[in-house]
């Protein structure tokens, strides 16, 4: 069985489907926490006039870095990190 004390899913498929929601979830907050720290620290040739901070996002060369990055997050969401069915939640095997 599963254990759900507030009763939030109907059933053991939509447990798995929050399983599987909160894992991806809780590695992207901790990817974005390192990544915050990196930037903080390294710096990307040809992104000297960008900003440290979160604003980087929005200026110059860092738009054109941040439209680059989501875009490779997208296709390694849609293409790698695919969730096998007869697999645990969060197990992706190895990707590489």
């Amino acid at each position: 069985g599963f254990w759900d004390p507030l009763g939030l899913c109907k059933d053991e498929a939509s447990f798995r489907d929050y399983r599987m929601k909160e894992l991806k979830h809780g590695r992207l907050a901790m990817m974005g926490a390192l990544g915050m720290l990196a930037q903080s620290l390294v710096q990307v040739p040809g992104m000297e006039g960008v900003p440290k901070s979160v604003n980087a996002i929005f200026v110059g060369n860092g738009l054109v870095g941040g439209v680059a990055v989501l875009a490779l997050i997208g296709g390694l969401e849609a293409f790698v990190f695919v969730q096998d069915e007869q697999k645990e939640p969060g197990n992706f095997g190895n990707p590489v």
